[in-house]
């Protein structure tokens, strides 16, 4: 039933009607109705699109700095990079737990991208390659992919800069909740993060690059030889 009141949003809200208009009428917050409709973007790949060329890029680059032969990609949305992209070249697993199996009836697994890394935790089951890509946090699944990426590590920080914009006025701080940063939130930078990874891998994995946008960072971590 909500999948069928989230999509009419996502029509009126396509036809122009407000986002104050749609949470009067459905009775959601307005915040909420943005995530949504974010979200759905990003499944059809039209979120944030100016920086998906520069994403694939680096993508590309570091398919070559480590030659994966296994892949798992969780969160991928509709279109799937690694699988559309090199799925003939490696063993390619596409993960979205908000994809429909009738709309992508190929993906191997259609469950939360933590309950996965969980299952294959419990079988030791290792990937050259792991790419946490949310929409939001990606702190449930940094310590699995930790441990199950065997040459490389990328993972998108797409609630860096919620953080610092949505809770600036709040007395908790985020980062210290979510990723044990302990400084005032205004000087939390990007840097820390990774080097939260980083300390977080015992120092087994290193910043092999960075690549920020306005809405999130995205940051590639390659296994120290």
């Amino acid at each position: 039933m909500k999948s069928d009141i989230v999509n009419k949003i996502i029509e009126l809200r396509e036809e122009g009607f407000s986002y104050k208009h749609l949470s009067s009428k459905y009775g959601y917050s307005e915040e909420l109705i943005k995530s949504w409709i974010s979200k759905y973007k990003k499944q059809l790949n039209t979120y944030n699109k100016d920086h998906l060329e520069e994403k694939y890029q680096i993508n590309s680059e570091f398919f070559e700095a480590i030659k994966p032969k296994s892949i798992l990609d969780l969160y991928c949305g509709r279109n799937r990079f690694w699988a559309d992209n090199y799925g003939s070249d490696c063993k390619v697993i596409s993960n979205d737990a908000l994809v429909d199996k009738e709309a992508r009836p190929d993906y191997k697994m259609n469950i939360r991208a933590d309950q996965l890394l969980q299952a294959y935790l419990l079988v030791d089951k290792h990937f050259d390659l792991i790419d946490i890509d949310p929409y939001g946090s990606p702190r449930d699944c940094i310590e699995a992919g930790i441990k199950l990426a065997d040459k490389g590590l990328i993972v998108t920080f797409g609630d860096f800069k919620n953080c610092c914009k949505r809770f600036s006025s709040e007395s908790k701080n985020l980062f210290q909740e979510f990723y044990g940063i302990n400084l005032p939130k205004e000087k939390v930078t990007i840097d820390h993060m990774a080097e939260f990874v980083v300390k977080l891998s015992n120092y087994r994995f290193k910043v092999w690059g960075i690549i920020s946008w306005k809405s999130c960072d995205r940051i590639y971590f390659i296994k120290e030889d």
